[in-house]
C-alpha cells in the first residue's frame, strides 16, 4: 500500500509538472520565443560582467561586453564615451587592484527587452573571500541600456551609482 501511495503521488506530481510546464511553454510561445532568449542572453552579460570584474579583473574579457559606441557614466556623474574611455576608466579607478569578487543578488535584476534595445539593473556586491566571505565589501547599482549588435547583446549606455541597495 505505501509503494502505491508512493507512486501515486509521484504520478500526480508528474502531472503538475507537466501542465505547469505546458503553461510556461505557451506563455513563452505568447511573448516570442525570441523574447526569452533575449532575456537569457542579457542575464548571460551581466554574469560575464561580474566574471569579468571578480578577481582582480581581467579587462579584455569586460570590454567584449561593451558596444563600441557605448557610453558608461560612474557615480560622480562623469560620462566616459566609446570603448578607449571606459577601459581607461576601468583600469584607473574600477576596482582592478584588488581581489574581490563581484556577485548580484539575481531576484533584484531588471530586464525589459524591446526589440534589439533592453532596459537593464542589477545590482554588484563584492566581497572580499580572503578576508571575510560574509561581509559585502561595497556595493554598486549598474542600470541602462544593452541593444543587440550583430546578433549579439553588449552594454550601451550605462549608470553606475552607489545608490542604497534595494530590498
Amino acid at each position: 500500500m505505501r509503494r502505491f501511495t508512493s507512486t501515486l503521488a509521484a504520478a500526480a506530481l508528474a502531472s503538475a509538472v507537466l501542465i505547469a510546464g505546458s503553461s510556461a511553454i505557451a506563455s513563452a510561445n505568447h511573448r516570442g520565443i525570441n523574447h526569452g532568449r533575449d532575456v537569457a542572453a542579457i542575464e548571460s552579460l551581466q554574469a560575464r560582467f561580474h566574471a569579468s570584474v571578480s578577481g582582480g579583473g581581467h579587462i579584455d574579457d569586460l570590454m567584449a561586453l561593451w558596444a563600441d559606441d557605448a557610453t558608461f557614466t560612474n557615480g560622480a556623474g562623469t560620462v566616459f564615451a566609446g570603448k578607449d574611455a571606459i577601459r581607461a576608466m576601468f583600469l584607473q579607478g574600477g576596482g582592478f587592484k584588488n581581489d574581490w569578487v563581484s556577485v548580484t543578488p539575481a531576484f533584484k535584476t531588471r530586464i525589459a527587452v524591446h526589440g534589439d534595445m533592453a532596459n537593464v539593473y542589477f545590482e554588484c556586491h563584492f566581497v572580499d573571500y580572503h578576508a571575510n566571505p560574509e561581509v559585502v565589501v561595497t556595493h554598486g547599482t549598474f542600470s541602462g541600456t544593452a541593444k543587440k549588435v550583430h546578433g549579439r547583446w553588449l552594454f550601451f549606455h550605462v549608470t553606475a551609482g552607489t545608490n542604497p541597495l534595494t530590498p
